[in-house]
């Protein structure tokens, strides 16, 4: 069997991980060398996430982020920045490509998929 990998970042000691629901306000494409800057220095500006300050807040049932995405890789930052110009939350996502794929497909397109699938 083979092994399945995957990045992420595990947590020394957590007290809990507990969720809440994020909602993806919009979905932005990052030139590789921006989303990699981002990815390892997460505090700094980016003009991606200031032109969508206003879609970032969180209420009592959700946070509203945008997803960067790396135009040429699969993973993703999901970003809420409570209207400002960094990232004040944000979650690294592995494969958001196949998210975003997922997303942008529409019912019918999913039920003829699967329909393909069982044949």
């Amino acid at each position: 069997m083979n092994n399945y990998f995957m990045s992420g970042k595990l947590m020394h000691k957590a007290s809990d991980h507990n969720t809440k629901r994020c909602e993806v306000e919009k979905w932005v494409f990052l030139p590789h060398s921006d989303f990699e800057r981002l990815k390892t220095n997460p505090y700094q500006e980016h003009e991606a996430i200031t032109a969508a300050r206003d879609l970032m807040y969180e209420d009592k049932n959700a946070y509203h982020c945008i997803m960067l995405l790396d135009e040429h890789g699969d993973d993703g930052l999901l970003i809420e920045a409570e209207g400002f110009d960094y990232p004040r939350l944000s979650m690294f996502v592995p494969d958001a490509a196949l998210i975003y794929e997922r997303y942008k497909t529409s019912e019918a397109e999913l039920k003829l998929h699967d329909m393909i699938k069982g044949t």
